[in-house]
Order: C-alpha cells, then sequence, then structure tokens
C-alpha cells in the first residue's frame, strides 16, 4: 500500500506567527476588495499551499507601490520571523536555506503568475499585480481560522 503524503503539513511550514508579524494593518480586507483575483482558482491554491510562498507575499505586500526589496534581503526577514530571532542575529545557513527555496522554486511561482515582480538578473523583487489581492485573501483566512 503506497500513502500518498502530497496532502501532509510541510515540515517546515511558516506559522501564522510569521504572517502576522508581516501583515500590514492597513490593508485593505479581501471582502471589501473591488478587483478579483485574476488567476485561476486552482493556482490561487497552489500559490496559498506554502507557508513561505504565504510569507513572501505578505512581505511585498507591506512595501510601498513603488518599492523593491533584494532577494538577500527578503529571505534574510523570513528567515529571522521564521526563526524567531531578530534579523541580525540570522545565521548564514539559516538564510542560505531560505534564499535557495526562494531563488529555486517560490518566486519563479509568484512571478509567473504576476503576484510578484522579481527581476532574475539583479534579485529585485517588487509587488505584482495580484499581490493586494492575494494578501488580503491571507489575512482573511488568517482571521477565519484564528483560535
Amino acid at each position: 500500500m503506497t500513502v500518498d503524503h502530497s496532502l501532509d503539513p510541510p515540515r517546515r511550514s511558516v506559522s501564522r506567527r510569521v504572517l502576522t508579524k508581516l501583515a500590514r494593518a492597513d490593508r485593505p480586507d479581501y471582502s471589501a476588495a473591488n478587483d478579483p483575483i485574476r488567476l485561476p482558482t486552482d493556482a490561487v491554491y497552489r500559490l496559498l499551499s506554502n507557508g513561505r510562498r504565504r510569507a513572501v507575499i505578505a512581505a511585498v505586500a507591506a512595501l510601498d507601490p513603488e518599492a523593491e526589496t533584494a532577494l538577500g534581503d527578503l529571505a534574510e526577514r523570513i528567515a529571522a520571523i521564521e526563526h524567531d530571532v531578530p534579523v541580525a542575529r540570522v545565521g548564514s545557513g539559516q538564510r542560505k536555506s531560505v534564499y535557495v527555496s526562494l531563488l529555486q522554486c517560490h518566486l519563479p511561482k509568484l512571478d509567473d503568475a504576476g503576484v510578484v515582480d522579481w527581476d532574475r538578473r539583479s534579485g529585485a523583487v517588487a509587488r505584482g499585480k495580484e499581490i493586494d489581492e492575494l494578501a488580503a485573501l491571507i489575512d482573511a483566512i488568517e482571521r477565519a481560522c484564528s483560535t
């Protein structure tokens, strides 16, 4: 008998605490958003299924509309939150682990979907067309699931 582990939660998932720390207080409520998410439902489910991608969405949504962040800075910030340490105390191994997963897996998916704008040459990450809607959806889900 083969067991399908594809629906098991990831071992190193990003917790609600991470998303709460990354959330912006002035982000619009999803229920009040005027624009629908212009992605297929299954694509939204896939994008939001990974905690690290949700953390990227929250962090990039918190940027000013014209701002961008460096991939290394984003990785360091997410690693600090995942390990519950100040950014200054993030170890090189912790940062590298997040950096590699963002580079190889998460940013390409988010960029292809238009959620973030990622310049693969410079490593700069900025807000994409769908970022506000997905960030608001994450906030709505987090509020609905809070215990």
